[in-house]
């Protein structure tokens, strides 16, 4: 009797290599069949395809704003991204306006965030903001139609 560890095995409970070919008493070993039921067969169903989630629009109402189309201002904006709470900061010693985002910039969500938080704080629609320059950039150029520098420079914190 063999002995390995702390088991014990005798001869008997593994047979020869004869044996287990079939040449001998020992226990045989059998053909294992998939028992798979007819329905895992066909596979798996095709699942029909998921709708893509509609791209986040800003959203305003516009009965609140009163703005003059022929004055027009540009902002230079620093934006920090995956803030935890969205909110303007103020203006920064070097002239930029700094900006936290909750948004992350995928897919030009932070940019999104970005007009509607400015939107809302200048009381302007979203649609008189645009992004010039710096759309993949953390410093941005923003026009503003409607409000000239002194009127931005008003509604936005110190």
């Amino acid at each position: 009797m063999a002995h390995h560890g702390n088991r014990s095995w005798s001869g008997a409970a593994y047979p020869s290599r004869a044996a287990q070919a079939g040449g001998g008493a020992g226990p045989t070993r059998k053909s294992r069949k998939s028992k798979r039921s007819k329905k895992s067969k066909r596979g798996r169903r095709p699942q029909p395809p998921q709708p893509k989630a509609a791209p986040v629009e800003p959203y305003v109402t516009e009965k609140a704003f009163k703005t003059d189309p022929d004055k027009t201002c540009a902002i230079q904006v620093r934006v920090s991204p995956k803030a935890a709470k969205g909110m303007i900061v103020g203006w920064m010693d070097d002239g930029y306006l700094k900006v936290r985002i909750l948004a992350a910039p995928e897919g030009g969500r932070a940019n999104i965030e970005l007009l509607r938080l400015l939107g809302l704080e200048l009381r302007v629609p979203v649609r008189n903001l645009s992004i010039v320059r710096g759309s993949s950039s953390t410093d941005k150029l923003v026009k503003v139609v409607g409000l000239d520098d002194e009127e931005v420079r008003r509604r936005l914190p110190k």
